[in-house]
């Protein structure tokens, strides 16, 4: 969760930036903050959103079962770590923003949808009391915990390292690689706890 959660907060650092960046380049540095600036970027995002939700609709109501039962959740914790760090090389080589809105778009849907289902089914073979307590400690502390961690990396990037999104973008390509060591591992677990695949 924290991890994972470094990983979505750098990501909507780097599509902010972008956005923001591309209208100011584009209608000069007085623009920024302006009203039309505020107008520009809430239709962005508005558009954005609106195609994450579609998106994460069709993912849970066509996909997330049938990859759940054909290959188990092992092979759902990787799915979004591989999606994640396709994008995030790809925002790291060709920083542009179709590149960057395609993989946040696909990230979140994911996350909203196959991640959030998968994460909940790794607590069915645990006791009553790791459902409980456990779950309560990472759907909130590490999330939240995420978050600060995330805006302290990007204050020391953006402050003392003059990091650009690309930057942020490697940062993200080593966290992946990290998630993705941590969801085999954890799909190991889930496999002795489950008896499954």
């Amino acid at each position: 969760m924290l991890v994972y959660n470094l990983v979505n907060t750098n990501g909507e650092y780097i599509l902010g930036k972008t956005v923001v960046g591309l209208y100011t380049a584009a209608h000069g540095g007085l623009a920024a903050g302006s009203l039309d600036e505020k107008k520009v970027i809430g239709e962005f995002y508005g558009n954005f959103f609106t195609l994450v939700n579609i998106a994460t609709a069709l993912v849970q109501a066509f996909v997330v079962s049938r990859l759940l039962k054909r290959f188990g959740v092992r092979v759902a914790l990787l799915v979004l770590p591989v999606v994640a760090m396709i994008g995030y090389v790809s925002m790291a080589l060709v920083p542009l923003l179709p590149f960057i809105r395609a993989a946040k778009l696909a990230e979140n849907s994911l996350d909203y949808s196959l991640q959030n289902t998968t994460r909940n089914a790794l607590y069915l073979p645990t006791s009553r009391e790791a459902k409980y307590k456990a779950k309560q400690a990472n759907d909130t502390f590490f999330v939240r915990f995420g978050d600060v961690v995330s805006a302290g990396m990007v204050f020391a990037g953006t402050t003392w390292l003059g990091f650009a999104p690309r930057h942020f973008a490697m940062v993200n390509v080593a966290l992946i690689a990290v998630w993705l060591v941590l969801a085999v591992a954890i799909g190991r677990s889930f496999k002795k706890l489950a008896g499954t695949n």
